[in-house]
Parts: C-alpha cells; structure tokens; sequence
C-alpha cells in the first residue's frame, strides 16, 4: 500500500516555487502547442461554472 506524505496544499507550494506563473495573456499563444503542459487542479464545480482550458490535463481536487 501506497502511504501519501504530503497533502496537496504541500505540492502545490513546492510546484510553484519552481514552476513560472504567467498571465492568461501570455498564456494563450501557448495552448494547444507541444512545448508547455496546463494542469487544471480547480475542482469540478469551479470548472462547470469557467471552463476549462482545451487540451488541458485535469486532476481534480478532493
């Protein structure tokens, strides 16, 4: 069995302390390419009322 060390607020901070944040405007020239990843981690409910980014990886939280 798999033990989880660390809650998800955990890998979010770590995440962020190495992964750039940038704004939607530089972002969208960069969807649907090959060269960056878009994680959605909001959840379902968030999701239904915005939407989602196309081809986006989505891991849902909680």
């Amino acid at each position: 069995m798999q033990r989880i060390t660390k809650f998800s607020k955990d890998l979010v901070q770590d995440a962020r302390g190495s992964v750039p944040a940038i704004s939607v405007e530089d972002a969208l020239p960069l969807v649907g390419g090959n060269t960056h990843v878009f994680v959605d981690l909001r959840d379902s409910a968030e999701q239904s009322k915005t939407g989602t980014i196309p081809g986006q990886s989505s891991h849902l939280a909680g």
